[in-house]
């Protein structure tokens, strides 16, 4: 998409945004979609910090008024961070519909959204949102659309798209193709956004995934970047789920706090992490399509 039309989109994008969140904070909860009907369990599973418990409400009516519902739907949460926060009073509407509440006793920061879900559930299909965006309706359908025909890949429905020199090293992260759109072809070059909404089939797992020293030495302020290199170094390759953006519809007005804000002040801490994983673990794109 050229830059011109890339200007006109972001720019109606952020009105369909403002419209679109006008009228989702009217909806109510009506859980009228289809349980997932997949011969693997389906777990929606995120993370948060008591900063941002505000946004919670809105996002999790938003998987609750999905057109399919998962199985069981997660959030994982670093215990000594809510001491004296009673999450079951704050939530009690969005637990008696169904949401867990998993306190876990180290802080892993935004792996924490994946890596327990994957790990006690090493048979179950893992979807990660974040916690501070809004899932349009049929979010999880397209995902499990996608799944049916990549069941060995990881779908999402946000993806940028690594750019190779000649000789196969990487294009600094900010001079990546930016959320692409078009033809929905598995790719090792397709770099997602987990919060965007991400399928994660049980073939994903792997010990390393589970390295909590791995995690915390060499990619632990970006989770993306951590799960990203992991699936292409074990030969899995991810998908788009929909031949849009994917956009995300964000509610979080306090981007301080976000890893997005962390990895442009800090020195693109994505290139720190992305060197890290590919020498670490010889990642080699030079035959990645």
């Amino acid at each position: 998409m050229s830059k011109l039309l890339n200007a006109i989109y972001y720019r109606l994008f952020r009105l369909y945004k403002k419209i679109y969140l006008q009228v989702f904070s009217k909806k109510t909860v009506d859980i009228l979609g289809e349980k997932a009907n997949l011969e693997n369990e389906l777990i929606v599973s995120f993370t948060t910090i008591p900063s941002r418990l505000n946004y919670l409400p809105s996002m999790i009516k938003s998987i609750f008024n999905q057109t399919i519902i998962p199985n069981r739907f997660i959030m994982y949460v670093y215990k000594d961070e809510f001491e004296g926060i009673n999450l079951e009073s704050i939530l009690e509407l969005e637990i008696k519909n169904g949401l867990e509440i998993v306190y876990v006793d180290e802080n892993l920061r935004s792996h924490k959204k994946y890596y327990y879900a994957m790990k006690d559930n090493p048979n179950s299909i893992v979807v990660l949102v974040d916690d501070d965006i809004i899932y349009p309706r049929n979010t999880i359908k397209k995902l499990i659309a996608s799944y049916r025909i990549y069941p060995q890949c990881v779908s999402a429905m946000r993806c940028h798209r690594i750019k190779l020199f000649s000789d196969g090293s990487l294009y600094p992260y900010n001079q990546w193709e930016y959320e692409i759109s078009g033809a929905t072809i598995p790719s090792y070059l397709n770099f997602f956004t987990s919060g965007g909404g991400t399928l994660f089939p049980p073939c994903t797992r792997n010990e390393d995934l589970f390295n909590k020293k791995n995690i915390r030495e060499l990619s632990f302020l970006a989770d993306d970047v951590w799960l990203n290199f992991l699936v292409v170094k074990n030969g899995i390759k991810t998908v788009k789920a929909t031949q849009y953006k994917g956009t995300p519809l964000t509610i979080d007005d306090n981007p301080e706090e976000s890893l997005v804000y962390l990895n442009a002040v800090y020195d693109n801490n994505n290139d720190k992490c992305i060197r890290n994983m590919v020498e670490y673990y010889q990642i080699n794109f030079t035959e990645a399509k």
